[in-house]
C-alpha cells in the first residue's frame, strides 16, 4: 500500500461521525416513533402501522432514483459530497416535523403524519445513499475503506446507544410534563447535532477515486446489471435479513 493511498485519522474520524449523525435520526424512529405515533401524537396502532408500511413500500422507488442520481452527479465538490451539504438541514427539519405534534383534529393529524413521514423519508435516503457511496471514492485501497467502516460503524453504534439511553430522560427534562414538547425539543436537539456532524463529514472528506467517464448507461441496464450479479444479490438478501432483525 502506498502512502498516497493513506487515509488520515480525522477523515476517518469525520466519516464515522457522518453514521453517527444518521443514527440520531433513524435509531430514534427504530425505539420511539410507533410510541410516540400511538401515544403521545394520537393516532391508532392500526393508522401508524398502515403509515410505516406504505411509505416503505415509497422507498423501494426513491431509493434505485437516488442511487442513479448520485452516480451521475458532477460537482466542484465531488459527486456524493453535495448531498451531504445541500441536504442536511432539511434532513433535520424534517425529523423535527416528524416528533412535532399539531392541534389538528384526528383526519388532519394523520394527513400530516404521512406528509411529514414522506417528507422524512425522501431527504433521508437523499443523504444517505450518497453517504455510503462515498465510502467507495475515499480511497481506492480496500484496507482503508474497511478501516472507513469500522470507523462508520462506531459512530453508528455509539449514537444508537446515546438515543436508546437518554430520549425519554431528555423528553421529561427538556418537556418539564409536557411529553409532546419534550419529544419535539429532544428531537430538535437530535437534528442540530445531526446538521452539525454532516456538514463536519462534507468538510474533512475528500473524493479520490474518480469514476470513467467514457460511457453513460441507462438505468434499466443498471438495474439488469444488478439483477445479474450473484455476490450483489447475496448481500442485497442478508441486507434485507439485518434490516428486519433491526426494525423488529
Amino acid at each position: 500500500m502506498g502512502g498516497a493511498d493513506k487515509v488520515p485519522f480525522k477523515e476517518k474520524l469525520a466519516y464515522g461521525m457522518g453514521d453517527a449523525a444518521f443514527n440520531f435520526i433513524w435509531m430514534t424512529f427504530v425505539y420511539y416513533q410507533l410510541f410516540f405515533y400511538t401515544d403521545i401524537f394520537g393516532i391508532s396502532a392500526a393508522a401508524a402501522g398502515t403509515l410505516l408500511l406504505t411509505t416503505r413500500v415509497w422507498d423501494t422507488i426513491s431509493d434505485p432514483l437516488i442511487g442513479f442520481a448520485s452516480d451521475r452527479t458532477r460537482s466542484r465538490w465531488g459527486q456524493f459530497r453535495p448531498y451531504l451539504l445541500f441536504g442536511a438541514i432539511p434532513l433535520g427539519m424534517a425529523s423535527v416535523l416528524c416528533f412535532t405534534t399539531p392541534d389538528l383534529p384526528p383526519t388532519g393529524k394523520l394527513y400530516y403524519a404521512y406528509a411529514t413521514y414522506l417528507f422524512l423519508g425522501i431527504v433521508f435516503t437523499a443523504n444517505n445513499i450518497p453517504y455510503s457511496s462515498l465510502l467507495g471514492v475515499i480511497s481506492p485501497n480496500s484496507r482503508e475503506r474497511a478501516a472507513l467502516s469500522s470507523y462508520r460503524f462506531i459512530g453508528a453504534y455509539g449514537a444508537g446507544i446515546i438515543v436508546l439511553y437518554f430520549t425519554l430522560d431528555l423528553v421529561e427534562l427538556l418537556g418539564q410534563g409536557d411529553r409532546p414538547k419534550g419529544f419535539q425539543l429532544t428531537m430538535s436537539a437530535y437534528a442540530l447535532v445531526t446538521v452539525i456532524l454532516l456538514l463536519i463529514t462534507f468538510h474533512f472528506t475528500r473524493e479520490r477515486v474518480r469514476p470513467v467517464m467514457d460511457r453513460q448507461t441507462p438505468f434499466s441496464r443498471d438495474l439488469l446489471d444488478i439483477l445479474a450479479n450473484g455476490p450483489f444479490m447475496i448481500l442485497f438478501a442478508v441486507g434485507i435479513f439485518t434490516l428486519a432483525f433491526v426494525s423488529i
